[in-house]
């Protein structure tokens, strides 16, 4: 597991992540990795987060490949 996180000022904010699962006996490789930013502004908050799932297993199992693209927003009374 590594991750990281990273502010360029009050408003914009992130954080990098990554995981890396190697499993010999059967053959199989995780790998895990994503991006995530939330910018703010007075009142209102936006939060974009994108993620790559890689499954990659030698048996009958193939390489799965997944995507996630995620968008919030949160405004405060």
């Amino acid at each position: 597991d590594l991750g990281t996180s990273y502010s360029f000022s009050d408003r914009f904010r992130g954080m990098l992540f990554g995981t890396l699962q190697d499993d010999s006996e059967a053959d199989d490789i995780l790998i895990f990795a994503g991006i995530a930013a939330q910018y703010v502004f007075e009142q209102h908050s936006f939060t974009l987060a994108l993620d790559l799932q890689l499954n990659e297993a030698y048996r009958d199992v193939r390489t799965q490949k997944q995507v996630d693209v995620e968008f919030s927003y949160t405004f405060t009374f």
